[in-house]
């Protein structure tokens, strides 16, 4: 999965968060992203998912050479944030059930998935008695069992305790074959990240 930003900007009315944004994503690498709260990490990976739409530049997205088009994009990545929020009335099975739906995962069993996420007893809880930390532990569970080809994590562990932490490491190593970003202020979520960028004066430059 190749991924290319050329000249990107965002603005909302008068506010300009982001310009002249210009970043590479290779195939199997990892990059982080650090800045300030507010100067555009979240708004940068929205623009890579799709979810917004840059103000000027492109984006454009390949495997293996053939572009991706915009309509099938949302098969190859998965994207988790502490502000998506997981539908709170859904049992955790439903969830598994209606994710199935949308993307390709690796463990179709529900025990199995609840184990990889070391969370128990939770199959017919529903999402809204979770604690927040739970939450954030079950939407990554959800990312890292998908078979995609970009994982797009902003502010991952921002909910995580000690142990948890520990769990997210061991997970983003094993899917280190594929593309990934981590949009961060916690410089440890970038341990065994290839290259890490800074956003400043609302743009992208190499850390250094």
């Amino acid at each position: 999965m190749d991924i290319r930003l050329e000249n990107i900007g965002k603005r909302f009315a008068f506010q300009t968060i982001l310009k002249s944004v210009n970043l590479t994503l290779r195939a199997g690498e990892a990059i982080g992203i650090s800045g300030r709260n507010g100067a555009g990490k979240s708004t940068l990976l929205k623009m890579i998912s799709g979810y917004l739409s840059p103000s000027q530049g492109n984006i454009s997205y390949s495997k293996e050479g053939q572009n991706i088009a915009d309509d099938l994009w949302f098969r190859h990545y998965v994207f988790t944030a502490p502000y998506i929020d997981l539908p709170p009335y859904f049992t955790v099975k439903e969830l598994l059930e209606h994710y199935r739906k949308f993307k390709n995962v690796r463990l179709q069993n529900d025990s199995e998935f609840i184990d990889f996420c070391e969370l128990s007893n939770i199959k017919n809880k529903r999402i809204g008695q979770f604690s927040s930390g739970m939450q954030q532990r079950l939407s990554l569970g959800l990312a890292f069992n998908s078979d995609v080809d970009l994982y797009l994590l902003d502010e991952p562990t921002s909910y995580l305790d000690t142990h948890a932490k520990e769990w997210f490491h061991q997970k983003l190593s094993e899917v280190r074959s594929k593309s990934v970003i981590i949009a961060s202020n916690d410089h440890q979520d970038f341990s065994g990240i290839d290259t890490i960028y800074s956003i400043r004066e609302k743009t992208v430059v190499l850390n250094g």
